[in-house]
């Protein structure tokens, strides 16, 4: 390339950055070679990097900054700190980020499991239990003078520490032997009452016991 053709080349990339200026600002670094006509030359290239640092550094509007990708910009003050706003994402620590949460969720799922077992342990130790055992099957179950909706024989759970009266009754069937029976119930303990019934004496037969 002879002096001449250089000389028109400078010039041309002048313009070029002029008028770029002009209606943006600045120009990208990386479509600052856009507009060189004919193919892209070492000498060609080492001339337009040239014009374009002396066209900014004449002005002092903007300075060489270099960004992620590895390229040369020339960008203002203010453009500058707005890259920086802009933080890329890294995926490494997205991937990690994401990590924390998932094990800090698992950390929290299993505390709050462990805080209901504890919670269940708690509660069942302050109850009781007392398994209700009848020679007449299907009999109701009578705790402190009310009946309940189970039949002998079952286990009534969740009895509260303290003294119950456990009773059993079905028609045509009298207590045989004691009527009742009072257990204590201890927090975390199950108790066992047997209680017995008979079939219930003919009606003549206790009429003529009154006379």
């Amino acid at each position: 390339m002879d002096k001449k053709e250089e000389a028109r080349l400078r010039e041309l990339i002048r313009k070029e950055l002029e008028n770029r200026e002009a209606l943006k600002g600045l120009a990208d670094a990386a479509d600052e070679r856009d507009y060189v006509p004919g193919g892209m030359s070492e000498e060609r290239a080492r001339i337009i990097e040239e014009e374009i640092r002396k066209f900014h550094t004449e002005r002092g509007k903007a300075r060489e900054y270099v960004n992620d990708e590895g390229d040369v910009e020339w960008l203002t003050e203010a453009e500058i700190l707005e890259r920086g706003k802009q933080l890329p994402v890294d995926m490494e620590e997205l991937e990690i980020g994401q990590k924390h949460v998932r094990n800090r969720v698992m950390m929290l799922s299993l505390l709050l499991f462990v805080a209901l077992v504890l919670m269940f342990v708690a509660l069942r130790e302050k109850t009781g239990s007392v398994q209700v055992i009848c020679n007449i099957p299907k009999a109701t179950i009578y705790l402190n003078g009310s009946p309940t909706e189970y039949l002998s024989d079952y286990t009534l759970k969740g009895l509260p520490g303290g003294s119950h009266l456990i009773s059993v009754f079905r028609p045509g069937y009298v207590a045989d032997g004691a009527a009742n029976a009072r257990v204590r119930i201890v927090p975390g303990s199950e108790e066992i009452v047997i209680l017995k019934l008979k079939p219930s004496p003919p009606r003549h037969t206790i009429e003529q016991a009154k006379d």
